[in-house]
């Protein structure tokens, strides 16, 4: 019905602002056409230290370490507003890791 039309839109648009928020803070972002995306923080950004910050502020994500893609982090697609707020939280952490690695 209409609930799942809104919804699949919603997880649509949420898929597409982190596609593109992402790369811009320097991770890799493997597409995804599901209502998660695979991302790699790179050198720059432990996928632990992200995790775990991201955990302290009650935003959970998965750590794909276990599936044997250390490194990597499953990021799911949520509504516009916790979107937003992922984004907000992964930008200020990898802004601190930028500031303090120089």
């Amino acid at each position: 019905g209409e609930h799942l039309r809104r919804t699949l839109r919603e997880n649509a648009r949420s898929l597409a602002l982190l596609t593109n928020a992402l790369p811009k803070l320097g991770f890799e972002v493997v597409p995804s056409e599901a209502n998660f995306v695979l991302m790699a923080p790179g050198a720059a950004t432990g996928a632990q230290a992200i995790y775990q910050e991201l955990l302290r502020q009650g935003i959970i994500i998965r750590d794909l370490s276990a599936f044997g893609l250390p490194g990597c982090l499953r990021v799911s697609t949520g509504t516009l507003e916790q979107t937003g707020r992922l984004i907000e939280a992964i930008t200020a952490i990898a802004g601190v890791s930028h500031a303090t690695l120089g």
